[in-house]
């Protein structure tokens, strides 16, 4: 039987699952993320496996990667968690060669929760992205 989750308890879960990604925790993964996720993000895929893969091989490419979390909200059902990246690109990322060059990018992230899961997933929405040096 599935329990409700106010909203504190879903920004709560968003939260504990970004920052266990900012951790390089992908185990958050399979600990918040529903069975039957569906993501609507092109770049994330709908397997939690796979997804996972996807993320080390993320972790991999980027030195210097941190993201901090600036903002948990809930509106209309779903939680919404700005966060701001900086990077630098070292390695081959899904054919791109590295860059060198420091990246920072603030975004929005949206996820959908019930059951006390992250249900699914929306593709980001780009707030500024800037080469530092």
């Amino acid at each position: 039987m599935a329990t409700e989750h106010t909203t504190n308890e879903s920004t709560e879960i968003v939260r504990q699952f970004q920052a266990g990604l900012n951790a390089n925790d992908f185990s958050v993964v399979d600990r918040y993320v529903a069975p039957s996720y569906v993501s609507h993000d092109p770049n994330i895929p709908s397997d939690k496996t796979e997804w996972k893969l996807f993320l080390a091989e993320m972790a991999k490419a980027h030195y210097e990667y941190y993201t901090s979390i600036d903002e948990v909200y809930e509106e209309e059902g779903k939680v919404y968690v700005k966060l701001t990246e900086e990077y630098r690109q070292i390695r081959a990322l899904f054919g791109n060669p590295p860059d060198f060059k420091r990246c920072r990018k603030t975004c929005v992230e949206a996820f959908a929760v019930a059951g006390g899961l992250i249900t699914e997933v929306f593709p980001p929405r780009v707030l500024r992205h800037r080469i530092l040096t």
